[in-house]
């Protein structure tokens, strides 16, 4: 199927129920620190936000579509909390290597 093809394929509701489900679906994947499915989610995901300018209004009305866009801001939100507490892992980890690096070089000089 086009890419033209998919996008008559879809209205704005079903778009945002499918960003919603697999942003909530990130957002599992998150919690468990199972990044890499994270990663490959949000890559599906892009696929039908891209599609959001270009789909049909009809069907849908602005408090629901207004009330689905918050929901999906809120899951966003936590998953950006979650993607900034495992930075902060990543470099503490980071650092600790580092550390010890230098410290096994210093006493290895000894």
């Amino acid at each position: 199927m086009t890419q033209a093809a998919e996008k008559q394929n879809h209205n704005y509701e079903s778009l945002l129920v499918e960003i919603l489900s697999l942003s909530k679906s990130m957002l599992e994947h998150a919690h468990d620190g199972d990044w890499d499915s994270v990663a490959t989610i949000a890559s599906d995901r892009e696929s039908f936000v891209i599609t959001m300018p270009d789909a049909s209004m009809t069907g849908i009305s602005m408090e629901n579509a207004k009330q689905m866009l918050e929901s999906i801001l809120e899951v966003n939100q936590q998953l950006e909390a979650l993607g900034r507490e495992e930075m902060n892992r990543c470099a503490t980890e980071v650092k600790k290597v580092v550390s010890n690096k230098v410290g096994a070089k210093a006493y290895g000089a000894l």
